[in-house]
């Protein structure tokens, strides 16, 4: 799946749909931020505190590492754990959110300048071993693809009733 990513330009709208629904959060009234459905579940504060920590300190990292190195070596992240290091329950989601929509603004603005041949760029990735820019920022979407999903199930399970612009653009977006 990974080592054959969609078109880049597919790529770029499908980052661009997803951080615009995500902000279309910010719309909504009373949002049950903190709800968890388990104990071990996040909440939606959870998730986009999670989103916005791994745009900036794992993906706009690891494009710059391979946009200005010679085929660098990219390490594994454990991101799911700063959830609890940085009390992300103690956080503000809609601020989390903010965050996370200015840093995307800064991630499309590097990528959507980039050279057809700068997206082949190499990097040795310590899981999926020799992988292009291209797939690396697949596999961020992909991720941050989850993540919505797993946003409107919480939503859903707090019953929430997302409203219909919301689930027709999420149903909209194709993910792998």
């Amino acid at each position: 799946m990974i080592h054959d990513p969609p078109p880049i330009a597919e790529i770029l709208t499908r980052l661009r749909a997803s951080a615009s629904w995500l902000g279309q959060l910010l719309s909504l009234s009373d949002l049950p931020w903190l709800y968890q459905p388990a104990a071990d579940e996040w909440s939606l504060t959870q998730i986009l505190c999670h989103l916005r920590d791994v745009e900036v300190e794992v993906h706009q990292v690891r494009y710059e590492q391979v946009l200005n190195e010679a085929r660098p070596f990219i390490s594994g992240v454990s991101a799911d754990e700063w959830a609890r290091t940085r009390s992300y329950h103690k956080q503000d989601g809609a601020a989390a959110l903010r965050a996370f929509l200015k840093s995307r603004k800064a991630t499309l603005a590097l990528l959507e300048g980039l050279a057809a041949e700068e997206w082949e760029r190499n990097c040795r990735h310590a899981f999926l071993g020799i992988t292009t820019l291209q797939e690396l920022v697949f596999l961020a979407l992909s991720h941050e693809e989850a993540h919505r999903e797993q946003l409107m199930k919480i939503l859903d399970r707090a019953g929430y009733p997302l409203p219909a612009r919301l689930t027709a653009a999420a149903k909209a977006a194709p993910s792998d």
